[in-house]
């Protein structure tokens, strides 16, 4: 429909290689393995902040030139629920030579919460709320953007069992199949969800006052918290990325958020003293 012509199609790693195989051979392409992913980066998906999201997309996945240089690339993606991994991906793509970048996804656009189990991030955080697939592609830097339609999608689960006629679809139409989901819920629902909360939620591990909460909020906002606090009690940093993995002596937290916390340091020495001020005291109740 856009009169272009694919090159090469690569997957995101992992979970899309099946489908990006499969695709590649139905359109007769070249399949590409274009990115080389970290493993002691963890899932960006369930972290907290966007800007937290956004760096350790970059630091999870390198693109290779050679199979992007020059190239309309076919990216193909297990879904989009925000955008934040995509976009990343999608200039990292561009940054080293991708003439075009058409972004696939296997699943339907995600506009809607999910309230039965998943912890998915409110409706004005899902980058296909209220969007065409147009807009779509511009928020996410690409020229084109593709996503599975929800009927074909429900039509190749039911190939395998016919008896399976209804399905949960809420955050691809909004329909909740328990029927008794209100919009009031879905408001209080994304206020539990929402980035700022998150970032209360894990401030409350540090008993920090409310009005530094109030000041974690915001220098969350401004993309200032990661990894680690460094300083005085309250200030946080981001935590350097290493080249060695875990078993070198690298910090298994790399990508994740890190609860340490002053007081908790403080309480552990205290405890620490005072087993060895115990043990020396047995020590020498021995000798007398």
């Amino acid at each position: 429909e856009k009169n272009i012509k694919v090159d090469v199609v690569i997957p995101v790693p992992d979970t899309s290689r099946v489908s990006a195989l499969e695709l590649a051979q139905r359109l007769g392409l070249p399949y590409r393995e274009g990115f080389v992913k970290n493993r002691y980066v963890g899932r960006t998906f369930i972290m907290p902040g966007q800007q937290m999201r956004k760096k350790n997309v970059r630091r999870k996945l390198n693109a290779m030139a050679l199979e992007f240089s020059e190239k309309v690339v076919l990216l193909v993606d297990d879904s989009i629920v925000r955008g934040t991994t995509s976009k990343e991906i999608i200039q990292m793509a561009k940054d080293v030579g991708a003439k075009k970048v058409i972004f696939a996804s296997c699943a339907p656009p995600i506009r809607y919460s999910n309230v039965y189990g998943i912890d998915m991030p409110s409706r004005n955080e899902l980058v296909a709320y209220e969007r065409s697939e147009d807009e779509i592609a511009k928020a996410l830097g690409a020229d084109v953007v593709i996503y599975q339609t929800l009927p074909d999608l429900i039509n190749s689960v039911t190939q395998l069992n016919s008896e399976l006629t209804r399905f949960d679809c809420s955050v691809f139409d909004g329909v909740y199949v328990t029927g008794d989901v209100q919009e009031d819920y879905l408001a209080h629902l994304e206020q539990l969800r929402s980035d700022n909360a998150k970032i209360k939620t894990m401030s409350m591990g540090m008993s920090l006052p409310p009005e530094q909460i109030a000041s974690l909020s915001k220098d969350h906002a401004r993309g200032r918290i990661a990894n680690g606090i460094n300083g005085g009690p309250y200030e946080l940093h981001e935590e350097p990325l290493g080249c060695s993995g875990p078993m070198n002596g690298a910090d298994d937290t790399v990508g994740l958020f890190n609860s340490w916390s002053v007081a908790a340091s403080e309480k552990s020495r205290e405890g620490s003293r005072a087993r060895s001020d115990i043990g020396g005291l047995g020590g020498f109740t021995a000798a007398q």
